[in-house]
C-alpha cells in the first residue's frame, strides 16, 4: 500500500516539469509549498513549516541544522542532485529523516559539453581569430579525475583520435589500461594541450604550485560541482600566462562575477549536464526514490 505525505515543500533551486509536479501533488495530502527564497530567508508562518514532512531540494540549498530544525514534522528529504555536500547528514540521521539522492543522470551531457568545447575551439574560435582550424586528433587531452564522467569523456575523445591521459589519486585503472594512459599529475599537467577536471564535488585538487606546471597555451575545461581549486590560486594563474579556461555554471556558480572579470576566461551560463534527456532521467529517479520511501 502506498502512503502519502502530509505536505511537500520544494526548494527554489529545483525546477520540475509539470508532469512530475502533478505526480508529486498526487502523493501529498496538502498542496505543494514552493519555497521562494534562499536558505535562511524563507518568509513563512511557523504553521507552514510545521505542516511539511517532505522536502525536495537541489544541490545549491544549504540544508544545515539551523534550516532543517524549522521543519518539526520532517521525515523525508529527496535531493534532485547527486551531491550531499550542503546536507547535514548527522542531523537527519539523529532525527530519523530519510535522505535520497540521484545517481549519474547527467554524465553524458557533461561529457558531450567537454568534447563540444574542444571542437568549437579547434574550429570556430581559431577561424574567428583569423587562424586555420586545427584537427582535434593532433591534441593531447589530460583528465584530472577518472570517475564515470571522466571515463565517458575518454571514450568519446578516443573515438576522435585524441591522445587521452588521466590522473586519479588511487592510481591506474587496470580495466582501461589498453585505451587510455595513466600519468602522474605533474606529468599530465605539463604535457596536455587540454585539461579537463572530473573530480568529486567541492574538492580542491590543484594548488598554486601545480598551476605552475601547466604549460603556456593550454586550454582548460571545468565542469565539476564547485571549483577544484581556490579562486585566489586560479586568479593568480590567469594573470601570469596566456591560457584559456571554460567553466560551466555548475563549476562557476559561486564565483561567476569574479571569474568573468579574469582574462581569457569564459563562463558558460548553463549547466552542462542539463539536457532534455538528463532532466527526464533525473525526474524518473526522483519519483522512484519517493515511491520507494512511501512503500516502506
Amino acid at each position: 500500500m502506498l502512503r502519502r505525505f502530509h505536505r511537500v515543500a520544494i526548494s527554489p533551486d529545483v525546477s520540475l516539469t509539470d508532469e512530475t509536479l502533478n505526480t508529486i501533488r498526487s502523493l501529498s495530502t496538502k498542496d505543494i509549498l514552493f519555497l521562494e527564497e534562499r536558505v535562511g530567508k524563507f518568509e513563512l508562518e511557523p504553521e507552514a513549516f510545521e505542516s511539511i514532512d517532505a522536502l525536495i531540494s537541489g544541490w545549491c540549498t544549504i540544508l544545515d541544522r539551523n534550516f532543517l530544525s524549522r521543519f518539526p514534522r520532517l521525515k523525508y528529504v529527496g535531493l534532485r542532485a547527486t551531491s550531499t555536500h550542503y546536507v547535514d547528514i548527522p542531523y537527519l540521521q539523529s532525527n530519523d529523516v530519510c535522505l535520497t539522492t540521484l545517481k549519474s543522470y547527467g554524465d553524458r551531457g557533461t561529457a558531450e559539453f567537454v568534447i563540444e568545447t574542444i571542437m568549437t575551439y579547434c574550429r570556430k574560435t581559431r577561424m574567428a581569430a583569423g587562424c586555420l582550424p586545427s584537427e582535434v586528433g593532433s591534441k593531447r587531452l589530460g583528465l584530472v579525475g577518472f570517475g564515470s564522467v571522466g571515463k565517458l569523456v575518454a571514450r568519446m575523445a578516443g573515438g576522435l583520435g585524441i591522445d587521452v591521459s588521466y590522473y586519479h589519486p588511487s592510481g591506474p585503472d587496470a580495466a582501461h589500461s589498453h585505451s587510455v594512459n595513466f600519468l602522474p599529475l605533474h606529468e599530465l599537467l605539463s604535457r596536455s594541450d587540454w585539461i579537463s577536471f572530473h573530480t568529486p564535488a567541492f574538492r580542491i585538487v590543484l594548488s598554486s604550485q601545480e598551476f605552475e606546471l601547466i604549460r603556456r597555451g593550454t586550454q582548460i575545461i571545468v565542469t565539476t560541482l564547485g571549483l577544484p581549486f581556490t579562486i585566489e590560486d586560479f586568479s593568480a594563474f590567469t594573470r601570469r600566462e596566456h591560457y584559456r579556461t571554460v567553466f560551466d555554471l555548475c563549476a562557476a556558480h559561486q564565483y561567476v562575477e569574479d571569474l568573468t572579470r579574469l582574462p581569457n576566461v569564459e563562463v558558460v551560463k548553463f549547466f552542462s549536464a542539463r539536457t532534455e534527456e538528463s532532466v527526464r532521467r533525473a525526474e524518473q529517479q526522483l519519483l522512484e526514490n519517493i515511491y520507494c520511501y512511501l512503500r516502506i
